[in-house]
């Protein structure tokens, strides 16, 4: 994944060594949550919650409750 380097990684999941050709990479760290900031804009990038049920864990709601406000200036 090509990431921006402008992005404020703020989590990371580890990917471990994949069979084929990627096997030389190792682990990977890759982000999860980021920020920027788009000219006069915010953007706030949450890939958690490929389920519904994962956004009301107690470790993800507040990072998507800050991330938004954050996002809206609050």
């Amino acid at each position: 994944m090509h990431v921006d380097p402008a992005n404020d990684v703020l989590a990371t999941t580890r990917f471990p060594v994949a069979d084929g050709p990627h096997v030389k990479n190792g682990p990977v760290d890759m982000p999860v949550i980021w920020t920027k900031y788009y000219g006069e804009g915010r953007v706030y990038y949450n890939s958690l919650g490929h389920h519904p049920d994962i956004i009301t864990q107690t470790d993800v709601w507040p990072l998507m409750v800050r991330g938004l406000l954050w996002a809206a200036r609050k």
